[in-house]
């Protein structure tokens, strides 16, 4: 969905432009909510997914260290707000820009065979959902040669979202509401 209000839409009834309350809801403010948020506001406000998903993310970084009683133990309020904070030090292979190893049997490859075997498994006859998502895993994995990134067919990997996309993704469309 767009994010920019009057932008051109395509719906069921025909061709119009997107309403600033649509908008809002795609930014996960609730349709009950009365919104006061200008044009502009609005244009600049980060969208409740993004912000549900960081904190989701991130929560782990700023963890509290424990006693030895077992018990969380709270830092002190001066000083370095971070002292308590868990270091992660990060493999610098993981931003060269060249993509985990896709071949069959490989750990990646393997965990999402797994992830598609659970999600398939959610839907009548899984075993056809199945292998539709191994044709689609090989798919995906086509767009990559040994030296990284090739890209020939975009292809979303549905089982790898959360399960309430699924359906769109798998079938490849979205509605607006």
């Amino acid at each position: 969905m767009p994010n920019q209000i009057g932008a051109w839409i395509k719906t069921e009834k025909g061709v119009r432009r997107l309403m600033k309350e649509e908008v809002a809801r795609g930014l996960g403010i609730n349709k009950g909510c009365k919104t006061e948020l200008s044009h502009k506001s609005l244009q600049r406000t980060t969208s409740l997914f993004h912000w549900e998903y960081l904190s989701f993310s991130l929560q782990h970084l700023f963890s509290h260290p424990t006693s030895a009683s077992g018990k969380t133990t709270q830092g002190p309020k001066t000083g370095n707000h971070l002292s308590g904070a868990t270091t992660i030090t990060l493999d610098n292979d993981v931003f060269n820009g060249h993509p985990p190893d896709l071949s069959l049997g490989s750990p990646w490859h393997t965990l999402r065979l797994a992830n598609l075997r659970w999600a398939a498994d959610h839907y009548p006859e899984p075993d056809n959902i199945y292998w539709d998502g191994i044709q689609r895993l090989a798919v995906h994995r086509n767009n990559y040669n040994s030296e990284g990134l090739d890209p020939k067919q975009l292809q979303l990997l549905w089982w790898e979202f959360p399960s309430e996309h699924w359906e769109e993704l798998r079938n490849g469309h979205a509605r607006i509401s």
